[in-house]
Order: C-alpha cells, then sequence, then structure tokens
C-alpha cells in the first residue's frame, strides 16, 4: 500500500519487460506491454471471491503504483530479438543505438489497475462463469470481455508480451513513469516492499 504517497513496492521481472512496460524517457517504443501475465493475482483485494490462489508476496491494492525492477538475469536470444523489434533505432553521438537496458534495479513505476483471469477460448470464459476476462477469441486475436460478451478492448497487441493461457492471470497496468536513472537495489520473487532506506532515497526531502 501506498504511504503518504509514496510508493512502497516492487515488482521484479526479467528484462527486456520492464523496460517494454516503463520505457525510458527520450525513447520510441513500438508496442508498451500494459498486461503482465501471472499464476495467479496479487495478494489483497483483487484475490477475494476469486477462487484463485493468489501470488506470494505483499498485498497490493486496486490502483497502487509500484516500481518496477529489473532483475540481473541476461536475455537469451528470443529476448534480445523481442527488444529489437520494440524498440525503434535513435541516433546518438555513438551511433544508431537502442535505449540501454538496467539490470539489478528500478527502472520506473507503474499502476496496478486491475487483475482479469486469461481464457484461451470462449468455452473456457462461460464454463467459468467470470464477469470479466482476457480471452483468446481465435490464434490471433485477444479481447477484453465482459458479462455478455461485451468486447470492451481489443488487446492483440499484447499477444506477443505476455503467455495467455486458461489458468493464468492478466495484472492491468497504467500509467508508467520511468526514473531518471536506474536505482540499483536487489529484488525478490513476485511483488515485494521496499526498505526504508530505499524509499528515503528515492524521494530526497520527502
Amino acid at each position: 500500500m501506498e504511504a503518504d504517497g509514496l510508493v512502497t513496492a516492487a515488482l521484479s521481472l526479467w528484462q527486456p519487460w520492464p523496460m517494454i512496460m516503463c520505457p525510458p524517457h527520450g525513447s520510441k517504443p513500438t508496442v508498451t506491454k500494459w498486461i503482465e501475465t501471472r499464476p495467479g493475482p496479487p495478494a489483497g483485494a483483487m484475490a477475494q471471491g476469486t477462487g484463485s490462489r493468489q501470488m506470494p508476496g505483499a498485498r497490493l491494492e486496486r490502483g497502487e503504483r509500484i516500481y518496477l525492477h529489473a532483475g540481473n538475469r541476461s536475455m537469451g536470444s528470443e529476448e534480445q530479438n523481442l527488444y529489437a523489434e520494440s524498440f525503434e533505432l535513435q541516433q546518438t553521438d555513438l551511433g544508431a543505438r537502442r535505449p540501454r537496458l538496467a539490470f539489478g534495479a528500478l527502472i520506473g513505476s507503474i499502476v496496478v489497475d486491475d487483475a482479469l483471469p486469461i481464457f484461451s477460448n470462449m468455452d473456457d470464459w462461460a464454463e467459468a462463469s467470470a464477469p470479466e476476462a482476457i480471452v483468446l477469441v481465435s490464434e490471433d486475436r485477444l479481447v477484453w470481455m465482459r458479462n455478455d460478451q461485451v468486447q470492451v478492448r481489443d488487446v492483440s497487441d499484447q499477444l506477443p508480451l505476455g503467455w495467455f493461457r486458461t489458468g493464468r492471470w492478466a495484472w492491468l497496468c497504467s500509467a508508467p513513469v520511468p526514473l531518471a536513472r536506474p536505482y540499483p537495489l536487489r529484488g525478490r520473487q513476485g511483488v515485494f516492499r521496499l526498505t526504508d532506506e530505499a524509499i528515503a532515497d528515492l524521494n530526497p526531502g520527502r
């Protein structure tokens, strides 16, 4: 939970996911990732009444802002290709380059608006009787659905950026705010709370 307007929690992800969710200032992303797919909803109110096993870690409230932490894991070839496809080359003093990736650091923050179940097809959704969900209606079409098959939004642009299968959950994120510079920090699995020292460093004068 945010305390006095301060961001106190973080979610650790492997690169390039944090960068694609929260592009640095001046970068030119071709697509922004705003759905983070997870094995379950975050602990707290978003998990209540769902019958699903909530993710371990700190509790999150709907609409809570959290930091994105880039883990220390190096990128494999698949991630490198995704990174290359997600950011345009930019001219710098050193030639055409993409934004530099940070590892082992906080890189920015996002708001977690809600968490919805994911279904691989319409039949799975109908059987589950979930009032709202992210549904793979065809091989190449992903849709945010509500109640009686009302289409809230086509979200097919997110297909390459997550694992959309029945049983998984979509964390809906918004309002990315990159840090001016990465803040080195040792991460932990799932959502974790920052130390008082880190919070003070990130909020000088507060």
